[in-house]
C-alpha cells in the first residue's frame, strides 16, 4: 500500500500543496539520523528506508488520527 500526503490547510481552506521539488505528493516518511539530531522527510526519507530501516517511520498518517 502506498500512502502519500498531498494537502494543506490555510485560513480554513484546504489546498493541494507542491513540495520543494514541485511534486503534488510527498511520501509520508520520516527518518531520524545521528541520534535524532537530523531529520529527513518525504522522498529522501523513503529512498533511505533500506539503509536506515530502524530509524525510518512510514505510513505515519494513521498516527494523526489516534487518540
Amino acid at each position: 500500500m502506498r500512502v502519500d500526503s498531498a494537502f494543506g490547510i490555510h485560513d480554513g481552506r484546504s489546498y493541494v500543496v507542491a513540495n520543494d521539488d514541485g511534486d503534488r505528493t510527498t511520501p509520508a516518511a520520516i527518518t531520524y539520523l545521528n541520534g535524532g539530531s537530523e531529520v529527513v522527510v518525504g522522498l529522501a526519507s523513503k529512498n533511505s528506508r533500506f539503509r536506515s530501516a530502524k530509524s525510518t517511520v512510514q505510513r505515519n498518517k494513521r498516527l494523526f488520527f489516534e487518540s
